[in-house]
């Protein structure tokens, strides 16, 4: 248990000094994600570790390479993990990279998160407003807003979690 900790711990400091994504696997196909890895600090990301996000990537790396190892496909799957810190602005310079990357044709096949609504809004925005046949599918595994579910506003967004309608009904 100490060694992992101490493993996250290390992943998510030499994020601080990496510009792009915490996690690379190399693939014939590559899966976005965005996760928190840090608080933030004002508009930055701060020095505070967020273990369950680090765990949420972690668990998808790991996940991912347990498929390239034992599924015996005829190609990778790769993914890249990006750091949001639960900033708007650190998820849309994230989109916008992936969004250049799927207009030069790197095989890109979808993204992962981010966490919260309102970074999961603005991205699904982004990603729904490209060009039809290069949008790429969001996969929403927390965010939990209603107003997501508008497919005309979100084409490209679907969720694996009820939304906030759906977990109030289901309390009362």
């Amino acid at each position: 248990m100490e060694l992992r900790g101490f493993h996250i711990t290390v992943m998510a400091s030499l994020l601080m000094f990496s510009p792009l994504y915490a996690i690379n696997i190399p693939g014939n196909f590559t899966i976005i994600g965005l996760f928190k890895i840090h608080e933030p600090s004002g508009d930055r990301c701060g020095t505070e570790i967020n273990l369950e996000s680090v765990m949420l990537a972690e668990s998808v790396k790991w996940y991912i390479q347990q498929i390239n190892t034992y599924a015996k496909l005829p190609f990778t799957i790769g993914f890249e993990a990006y750091e949001t810190c639960q900033i708007t602005g650190k998820a849309s310079e994230a989109t916008v990279n992936v969004l250049s990357r799927v207009l030069n044709n790197e095989k890109i096949v979808g993204l992962i998160g981010p966490e919260y609504s309102s970074e999961t809004a603005l991205v699904a925005s982004m990603l729904g407003s490209a060009v039809e046949d290069r949008r790429l599918p969001q996969v929403g595994f927390s965010a939990t807003a209603t107003g997501l579910v508008d497919q005309k506003k979100y084409p490209s967004f679907v969720r694996v979690i009820p939304n906030d309608d759906v977990q109030v009904d289901v309390r009362l």
